[in-house]
């Protein structure tokens, strides 16, 4: 729920609780690059979602660090789950 203007704040501040070397492992929900409110949600207020390309989040993610393994499996809809495990 990151939006791509405050994507590189926020992983900036995790990745530095790191130790140089370090691993993280990212989940994310991907598929075609786009950035909404879902204002038929059920929470209030409604949820911001944020969804990237697999090639968008690899790039993303590799100016923080070595991307050791990336897997993603579909959800039967235009979901995609992201799986990153990446060496700070």
């Amino acid at each position: 729920h990151v939006p791509d203007a405050l994507f590189d704040d926020a992983l900036g501040a995790i990745t530095s609780c790191l130790r140089p070397g370090g691993l993280m492992a990212v989940g994310l929900w991907g598929g075609p690059d786009r950035e909404w409110v879902n204002d038929e949600d059920h929470f209030d207020p409604p949820r911001f979602f944020s969804q990237r390309s697999h090639v968008r989040v690899q790039s993303m993610l590799a100016s923080f660090g070595t991307i050791e393994s990336f897997e993603s499996w579909e959800a039967h809809t235009e979901w995609e789950y992201q799986f990153v495990v990446l060496r700070v």
